[in-house]
């Protein structure tokens, strides 16, 4: 519906604007930039299956913080 479609892109651009103005530096300050990368680009990886693999909208959402931690790419 129209109404989960608004909630779910506001959520992931809130989650992204956390994750990114509040975390990806301090990611990188504790784990060094490539490894930080490392990491963002590994959740980006398990949240996209985790879209992907999704059997209902509610799996949909919580994927969302997973994906939010892509971020620290």
């Amino acid at each position: 519906s129209e109404l989960m479609t608004g909630l779910s892109l506001g959520a992931s651009g809130i989650l992204g604007a956390i994750v990114q103005g509040g975390f990806a530096g301090r990611a990188a300050k504790a784990f060094g930039d490539r490894n930080a990368m490392l990491i963002g680009l590994t959740f980006g990886v398990a949240g996209m299956a985790m879209y992907g693999l999704a059997p209902s909208t509610l799996w949909m959402f919580l994927a969302m913080p997973v994906v939010a931690v892509w971020g620290f790419y």
